[in-house]
């Protein structure tokens, strides 16, 4: 671990914080938080600037005793209580998008995730306000030049705005592992700390390493991503989104749905510091309509159980449509060993009554594609005799008619 000034340290992640911050002017809250041993959380009353030193010389605290430690990227109007997250419909500004890039290490061993610092740059679509090395991985901030309050009407459209960042990059990022951090009460890891993944020796720093001083507009960003999305091909955009998921929904059965989510959660893990992960399969299974049931017994497999905890956040869970699902749950399980093809053979195996079923539908959209290619196909030829045409038409001679 690199011994740092403790005066200097305060003073970068104070700063931090000021650019995060700094325009919040009305009474709202901002939080550290720890997971070592359950949830702490510690709040400050951000529009006071003396506060956020004093949250800055926590987190510094905190992470000299061995913690890793997490702020909240956007504020509260409701400070939390002493072990727990601040609630979505609490979070009253959003001061910025964030994105979080895993890089490959012995932290992150899938080969599903960039390969080093420059290839997760690579994949932001346009230069962000600071760009963070978190140790082991890339954080991007494109900070707002004002805060967004936060209200009833907006909150999906924020939303559905930090995801469509989030698709474009996993697109740029050709199917490699994108963090879904769309949420608005999102903690990241806090830059002038240290990260304790894979423990207290040699633990690295995370810290700012670009800060390009942009700020934006909620427009200005709306501008960009509607560019970056009509330069890209619908038909190439659909194929990499399917790619990213790579599930396949040509039956609707429910049973196949939770079998299929059942060995899902056989080949995910967490360890020891991956409490929102932990967090995410919950509301991945309360937003596909599981039992809390399932969540709790396969829990009961994984580090740090508490009776009693599962039941205490699932009741708490408010269903998201554009929230965790499925599909983070494949994610996780494919970098456990999960095959989707072998885990749909063996209910099949088990339902052989439903396999016919299962042939004739995808028979039936593979006969679907085929045609579509071949329309496709036609419309091409087409052009390109209407485009031959033309040109042959403006060598052609004319002459007025008496």
């Amino acid at each position: 671990m690199t011994t740092i000034n403790k005066q200097r340290q305060i003073a970068q992640v104070a700063n931090f914080f000021n650019l995060l911050y700094d325009k919040i002017t009305e009474k709202n809250f901002s939080y550290l938080i720890t997971f070592r041993d359950g949830i702490e959380t510690y709040s400050f009353s951000i529009a006071d600037k003396t506060q956020r030193i004093e949250m800055a010389v926590k987190a510094i605290e905190l992470s000299n005793k061995g913690f890793d430690v997490w702020h909240a990227v956007n504020s509260v109007c409701v400070e939390p209580t002493s072990s727990k997250r601040g609630d979505e419909l609490a979070v009253s500004y959003q001061t910025a998008i964030v994105v979080d890039i895993d890089i490959q290490s012995d932290a992150h061993k899938s080969d599903n995730l960039a390969a080093d610092f420059d290839e997760a740059k690579s994949f932001l679509p346009f230069t962000p306000s600071i760009i963070i090395n978190s140790g082991y991985g890339l954080h991007a901030y494109f900070i707002f030049d004002t805060p967004i309050a936060i209200t009833d009407q907006n909150r999906e459209e924020l939303k559905r705005r930090n995801n469509l960042l989030l698709d474009i990059i996993r697109l740029r990022a050709n199917g490699k592992k994108i963090d879904g951090v769309g949420d608005l009460p999102r903690v990241l890891r806090t830059p002038g700390t240290f990260n304790y993944k894979l423990g207290k020796d040699d633990a690295p720093l995370c810290h700012i390493v670009e800060d390009s001083g942009l700020r934006f507009s909620p427009n200005q960003i709306d501008e960009k991503l509607s560019a970056l999305v009509i330069a890209t091909p619908p038909t190439e955009m659909q194929s990499k989104t399917v790619r990213k998921t790579d599930i396949d929904y040509f039956d609707d059965n429910p049973d196949l749905k939770e079998f299929r989510i059942r060995r899902m959660l056989d080949y995910i893990n967490v360890v020891d510091g991956e409490y929102e992960k932990w967090l995410g399969v919950g509301i991945a299974l309360f937003n596909e309509d599981m039992d809390c049931s399932l969540w709790e017994n396969w829990s009961r497999t994984q580090p740090d159980f508490k009776e009693g905890e599962c039941e205490h956040k699932w009741n708490g869970f408010h269903h998201d449509p554009n929230g965790i699902s499925i599909a983070s749950l494949y994610q996780w399980a494919t970098e456990g060993g999960y095959v989707e093809s072998d885990i749909r053979n063996e209910f099949f195996q088990l339902h052989p009554e439903l396999a016919v079923k299962n042939k004739t539908t995808i028979s039936s959209i593979d006969s679907l594609k085929i045609e579509l290619r071949s329309v496709k196909k036609a419309l091409t030829d087409f052009d390109a005799e209407k485009n031959a045409a033309i040109e042959h038409l403006k060598n052609v001679e004319t002459f007025d008619s008496d």
